[in-house]
């Protein structure tokens, strides 16, 4: 997981969020197809951009609900395509016990 947190949490945005909570739910995690990929799923994703929406300097200075509500759609978004990235750059690392097999393997 990546720190989300890089700023002065702001209460402003987050009541803004969780009075939309609900409706957030349905638009962002309404598909109930489980995880994302590895251990992480849509609610987890939602809690990692309620982290990071509410740590957000853009978002504090922002007095609309609805460019706050926006901006976090694009974030969780955002937060998604990140995290299905990681898991599949986590599934391509060679790990030194795998490369150790390999050279043992070619030696033979």
């Amino acid at each position: 997981m990546r720190n989300r947190c890089r700023g002065k949490y702001s209460p402003a945005v987050a009541s803004v969020i969780v009075r939309n909570y609900s409706r957030l739910m349905e638009r962002l995690c309404a598909s109930q197809s489980g995880p994302v990929q590895g251990a992480m799923d849509d609610a987890d994703i939602m809690q990692e951009t309620f982290l990071h929406v509410t740590h957000d300097p853009q978002c504090t200075a922002m007095k609309n609900e609805a460019e706050i509500l926006a901006r976090f759609v694009f974030r969780y978004r955002l937060v998604r395509f990140q995290t299905l990235r990681d898991e599949a750059q986590r599934k391509t690392i060679p790990y030194a016990d795998y490369l150790r097999m390999v050279e043992r393997d070619e030696d033979r």
